[in-house]
Formats: structure tokens, C-alpha cells, sequence
């Protein structure tokens, strides 16, 4: 195939407007695996093809682009081939094989984006539920604190309330005696 592209090559030098050579350029390019230059030059054939070569490069431009992954751009391409020859059933099929991978794509891709929306809600609840703790054991802190100081304050208190007892009790022992 490298020398049918070298060929195609001296072909297009000869004359650079034949979308003929340009879509048999493609081609060699398509055979070697060379997707992106293949669909370079059948879109360059596009513009000069008459409309039976137009149905050819769009139906080869649906599968350079398959070829590629560009899905969405194969079902377009198959579709405008269709357009201007409407009996061709290998656009048909083509096209009808590109728009099953297609809906299998966009589902594995909502399924993907439903689990990735789900490990995001799991992750927020995981940090609610951190930050919850977080407050709940400050909160804990805060009242053990609290408590703390209240018995460091008790025994002062009681020991303040003991002193009026004592001074109170003497009192009373010496109404007592009297």
C-alpha cells in the first residue's frame, strides 16, 4: 500500500483537482490504516466529485470516522451517502451497525456518569457524616470541659459552704451553753 500511495501521490501532482485520484489516495491510505489522512483526502475529493463519487466518499468518510471512534460523524456520513443513493446496502447496513454502537456507547456512558453521580452522593454523605462526628466530638469536648470546671469549682463551694457551717455551728453551741 506504500507504493500505491506514492503512486496516488505522483497521480495528484499530474492533476491536483481529480477527486478521483484524491478518493483512490484515501483509499490506499484506508488499507494502510491511516484513518485520519484517509479522511483528509476524501474530503478534499468532496467538494470536486459529482454526485456518484460524493455517495462513495461519504460512505468511506462514514467508515474512516468509525474507524476513529467519531461515531456520531459515521452515522452523519452513512446518512448523506444514503441521501444520494438510497439503494446502497452496505450504507445501510453501515449505518444501521454505527447507530447500535453509538446507542451502546451513550448508554455505557450514562451508566458511568449514574455511577460517578452515586460515588459523589456517597462521598458528600461520608463527609456529612465526618463533619457531624467532628461537631458532635467538639460538642463532647466542649461539655467534658465544662463539667471539669464545674468540679474544679465545687470544692471551693463546698469548701466556702463548710467555712459558713463551722461559723454558724460555734454560733449555735453558744446559744447552746447560754
Amino acid at each position: 500500500y506504500d507504493q500505491a500511495v506514492e503512486a496516488f501521490l505522483r497521480g495528484q501532482l499530474d492533476a491536483p483537482d481529480n477527486p478521483q485520484v484524491l478518493y483512490n489516495l484515501g483509499n490506499a491510505y484506508y488499507k494502510k490504516g491511516d484513518f485520519p489522512a484517509a479522511q483528509s483526502q476524501y474530503s478534499q475529493a468532496l467538494s470536486r466529485a459529482d454526485a456518484a463519487l460524493k455517495a462513495q466518499l461519504l460512505y468511506n468518510l462514514g467508515n474512516s470516522a468509525f474507524r476513529q471512534g467519531a461515531l456520531e460523524e459515521a452515522v452523519r456520513n452513512y446518512q448523506a451517502a444514503l441521501k444520494l443513493a438510497p439503494e446502497d446496502s452496505q450504507a445501510k447496513e453501515n449505518l444501521a451497525f454505527a447507530q447500535e454502537q453509538l446507542k451502546q456507547q451513550q448508554e455505557k456512558q450514562q451508566q458511568q456518569d449514574q455511577q460517578q453521580d452515586q460515588q459523589q452522593q456517597n462521598q458528600d454523605d461520608q463527609n456529612q457524616q465526618d463533619q457531624d462526628k467532628q461537631q458532635q466530638d467538639t460538642q463532647d469536648q466542649n461539655d467534658q470541659q465544662e463539667q471539669q470546671n464545674q468540679q474544679d469549682q465545687e470544692p471551693g463551694e463546698k469548701d466556702e459552704q463548710q467555712q459558713q457551717e463551722q461559723q454558724a455551728a460555734p454560733q449555735q453551741e453558744e446559744k447552746d451553753q447560754q
